[in-house]
């Protein structure tokens, strides 16, 4: 039976300072501080693998600055790439080295984001109009996309496109950005779509559970999803569909390094496989022609 824990940031920064370096919480505090001025302010969403918290003058969250184990150093080059295809979603970043001789963390400073988590920003589930916004952002499709046609064009993918790192404006709904790439790869066009059940429910202790209306938010999406893509044939969409199947069996069901490289398949201790399960069930897009 999987054993679900309450989040605590407090616990996971706390881990984090414990098992991943020698460097202080106070000195990462005192570091942004310098830089940005005014006070440091823990995000309440924490990284496993980093610390993060946001600075400025007068209370102006306007940087972000995150601190980063050996292990799970951002390439700067995707991070060009996600914000020359996302400009509107993706922080600005840079990398300003290395604080500590022994198990050293590696600061990068961003841009702040508006919006909250998805999974914190507690939109009620009746909420259709605001579900609404969420899965119609999450759908679009740049124009730029290079026709499909035969084959998958290979694409940058979001690593963890999970509702923690989906940022969302509590009151609309809107999709405001999209955080923690460092974890991102070059992958069939499609893979990152398993993000789309995680909007579709909601998992606690009991299991997942769909939203009532979810198969009309899951036609909404590939509905606007068709509307942002040019040269569309219903093959492609088949073979779209066939990525987000694996897609889904990528991420939940294997255990990887924090570079994201696959080290085994992942055991039923964990609660990865709940979603395996439940999303297998539904997981065929609804018939949208």
């Amino acid at each position: 039976m999987t054993t679900y824990v309450a989040y605590s940031p407090n616990s996971a920064i706390d881990e984090f300072f414990n098992s991943n370096t020698t460097v202080t919480r106070k000195q990462c505090d005192e570091f942004a501080v310098s830089r940005a001025g005014g006070v440091s302010s823990a995000l309440r969403m924490q990284g496993v693998c980093s610390y993060t918290v946001t600075a400025g003058p007068n209370n102006l969250k306007n940087k972000l600055f995150q601190f980063r184990d050996k292990d799970s150093t951002i390439d700067m080059s995707i991070m060009v790439l996600a914000r020359a295809i996302h400009p509107e979603f993706v922080p600005s970043c840079k990398y300003l080295g290395t604080m500590g001789d022994l198990k050293p963390v590696y600061i990068y400073e961003m841009e702040y984001l508006p919006g909250t988590a998805h999974i914190m920003a507690r939109i009620p589930q009746n909420d259709v109009s605001r579900q609404y916004n969420t899965i119609k952002d999450f759908a679009r499709v740049r124009k730029e996309l290079p026709s499909l046609f035969k084959i998958l064009p290979f694409t940058l993918s979001h690593g963890d496109l999970n509702t923690m790192n989906l940022l969302v404006n509590p009151e609309t709904g809107h999709i405001t950005g999209i955080v923690d790439w460092a974890e991102s790869r070059i992958l069939p066009f499609g893979f990152a779509l398993y993000g789309l059940e995680n909007l579709l429910g909601w998992m606690d202790s009991a299991g997942w559970h769909y939203y009532d209306h979810y198969r009309e938010l899951k036609n909404l999406f590939w509905q606007t999803f068709q509307e942002g893509a040019r040269d569309f044939s219903d093959a492609d969409l088949d073979l779209i569909r066939v990525a987000r199947m694996a897609g889904i069996f990528y991420h939940y069901g294997f255990n990887f390094d924090a570079k994201g490289v696959v080290q085994s398949v992942r055991g039923q201790s964990g609660g990865s496989l709940a979603y395996v399960d439940a999303f297998c069930v539904t997981v065929m897009p609804v018939n949208i022609r």
